[in-house]
């Protein structure tokens, strides 16, 4: 078995699973002969401390198998990978995901199928059943009804709405007219907003919706990765948007207003040039173009006390914005 790509960049991985760790070659070749071991175990004529020292024996043996069992699982899981570096990309394995069928829901069906099935109840089988214990987020994304998997679903919508998201090419419309960020969203892509809500742990960003759903679907942290992948992608895509703007749009500031100010006298007290009193207060007079777009822009992707701006972790600002902002405070 193996999850690789096949051609298909997006999708990444490249693990197998031994033919001797899969659900087939434990119940064909492992769980026989354990399962008459009991039954044999009572007619062979040897001492019961020898029967016990053997029983010992075999049971550490069906412990490390299932130790390697659950690793090979556990590392088929882990390698594989979604990497999608731009929208269009992302939007090509949101729609991959969301089919009946595709390679991120094979891997999971493939884990499913070999790790969450019935073990008669037997000493000897036993250490292989509690091991397998591991998986059983799988047994709960895959719960079928109907036909279908409601879980798997619920996991798709969320998907499928980022999805329609990222498409939609209509102007931002803020839902909340109160949001200090309207402003830089309605300039975002709608990557970059996707993004912006994530950075901001926004109630109704796609991660804490995903996160949301694999709390309530019962999934083990260890289980998580794969889910939250598609959405950090996003996260990636997005705020490198968000911050390409700021980046652009602080630099047209100090070009527009701030460094034509500067060069002239009072400021600097070699020119010839004398700041117009009226267009200094045009610039930086709180209601003025400089605090205007600083505080509409600026001011959600940094934290503000006061008088003092600071850097939020996770936010890439130019290198000479914090302090330029504190100097003209």
């Amino acid at each position: 078995m193996n999850p690789e790509s096949g051609g298909m960049l997006y999708f990444t991985g490249n693990a197998t699973i031994s033919g001797k760790f899969t659900k087939k070659a434990f119940e064909e070749v492992v769980k026989p002969p354990l399962i008459q071991l009991p039954k044999l175990l009572k007619i062979l004529p040897i001492a019961e401390d020898e029967k016990v020292q053997f029983s010992n024996f075999v049971i550490r043996g069906v412990k490390a198998y299932s130790a390697r069992y659950a690793l090979g699982f556990r590392s088929y899981y882990d390698a594989f990978g979604i990497e999608a570096n731009t929208v269009g990309a992302l939007r090509y394995v949101l729609n991959q995901i969301q089919l009946p069928s595709s390679q991120f829901q094979n891997l999971l069906f493939t884990i499913r199928e070999n790790t969450v099935f019935e073990i008669e109840n037997n000493p000897f089988t036993e250490p292989f059943a509690v091991r397998l214990r591991e998986f059983d987020s799988f047994k709960r994304i895959f719960r079928e009804d109907k036909g279908i998997y409601p879980e798997m679903e619920k996991y798709k919508a969320i998907l499928g709405q980022m999805q329609q998201d990222l498409e939609n090419s209509k102007p931002f419309v803020p839902k909340n007219a109160a949001d200090d960020a309207k402003e830089l969203k309605s300039r975002l892509s709608p990557a970059g907003r996707i993004a912006f809500s994530i950075f901001r742990s926004e109630e109704d960003s796609y991660l804490n919706m995903v996160k949301m759903w694999i709390s309530s679907a019962g999934i083990s942290p260890q289980w998580d990765r794969l889910f939250a992948e598609p959405v950090l992608q996003a996260y990636e895509i997005g705020m490198a948007d968000a911050e390409s703007l700021v980046d652009k749009t602080w630099k047209t500031l100090l070009r527009s207003d701030i460094r034509p100010i500067v060069k002239q006298f009072p400021f600097d007290k070699r020119s010839d040039s004398i700041t117009d009193p009226a267009e200094l207060e045009a610039v930086i007079h709180p209601q003025g173009r400089f605090w205007k777009t600083a505080t509409a822009l600026f001011a959600p992707v940094c934290i503000r006390n006061n008088s003092e701006w600071q850097e939020r972790k996770g936010f890439r600002l130019p290198d000479d914005m914090i302090k330029t902002l504190n100097d003209a405070e």
